[in-house]
């Protein structure tokens, strides 16, 4: 009995994971205001990975859900963000939008992240003293995906019969 649980216990720790990677798309039938959202949501860290696209650009952010990011020591209006991409670590100071828990990423910074993602490389970000490391295993899936947005809701028109 006591070996059937262990191995019960043992498969089910080597079941997989669930993607961490989640779409939201809203599609209006009106490409001007279609948009679609990516995010890295690992549980295991309180710093996430957003990717926004609309019609006219495509944006990433990072964001806080229970806190707040501090402001740099030597600029009290920005936050610093160190990104580690194919072995590399380089620091960015960011602009602290409204209520400090969302950071928009610099077009160049947005590019070598889906790049580097695409490649197959570990992105790791470390801000407020949270370090999130992205996995690129699903990446380029779940991209292809925001990219395409989804297809717009078909509305239902008079009386349901």
């Amino acid at each position: 009995m006591q070996k059937e649980l262990l191995f019960l216990a043992l498969l089910g720790g080597c079941a997989n994971a669930p993607d961490p990677w989640h779409l939201d798309a809203i599609a209006t039938g009106n490409p001007h205001y279609d948009s679609s959202r990516l995010v890295y949501n690992s549980p295991l860290s309180h710093l996430k990975l957003e990717f926004l696209k609309t019609e006219k650009a495509t944006a990433a952010y990072l964001f806080l859900q229970q806190h707040r990011f501090t402001p740099a020591a030597d600029d009290p209006h920005s936050a610093e963000v160190f990104f580690t991409l194919g072995g590399m670590v380089f620091k960015e100071s960011i602009h602290l939008r409204e209520g400090r828990m969302r950071l928009k990423l610099s077009s160049e910074v947005t590019e070598r992240i889906i790049f580097a993602l695409q490649e197959g490389e570990q992105v790791a970000i470390v801000a407020n003293g949270l370090k999130e490391t992205i996995d690129p295993g699903s990446f380029e899936a779940a991209y292809a995906k925001f990219l395409k947005g989804s297809a717009p809701m078909k509305f239902i028109k008079g009386p349901l019969e």
